[in-house]
């Protein structure tokens, strides 16, 4: 297995990597194996180096005081989503019961075309116009008559 040193490089990214751990921003637990993952190199050899001890106890410090300060907000103190949220939301809902309803006219046609079939008609003979109706045919005629 070759060896890894632990070089001025590798050192100022695992400080970087605990900095933006302090932040938040990568979540809110932290652990020498994150660390571990980042560089291949076992706690016990990062430990030694001051500059990492330092910065991961600095990191821990503060995502205890963010956890803490998380549960001490009350309910009514949490933001309340912006109207855009509540009309991307309100979308989402719709869209979601427009696709169920969709789905429903699919399975609904396919039922149709499968009956169509059994009965033995011809399903593209459905997409032929109606006939025009009786009553109609005669309002047209007599609109024809009265125009010559």
């Amino acid at each position: 297995m070759p060896t890894v040193k632990l070089t001025k490089a590798v050192v100022e990214k695992l400080v970087h990597l605990c900095n933006t751990y302090a932040s938040g921003a990568l979540g809110d637990r932290f652990s020498w194996q994150d660390l571990e993952r980042v560089c291949g190199m076992p706690y016990q050899t990062l430990c030694k180096n001051p500059q990492i001890k330092e910065a991961y106890r600095a990191a821990k410090q503060a995502l205890q005081k963010m956890r803490g300060t998380q549960t001490a907000v009350k309910p009514a103190l949490r933001m309340e989503p912006t109207e855009l949220e509540q009309k991307c939301l309100l979308l989402e809902v719709q869209n979601a019961a427009l696709q169920e309803k969709l789905k429903q006219y699919e399975l609904r046609f396919v039922t149709y075309i499968h009956n169509v079939t059994a009965m033995g008609f011809n399903p593209e003979r459905l997409e032929d116009p109606t006939p025009e109706s009786v009553k109609h045919a005669a309002r047209r005629r007599n609109n024809v008559k009265i125009a010559k």
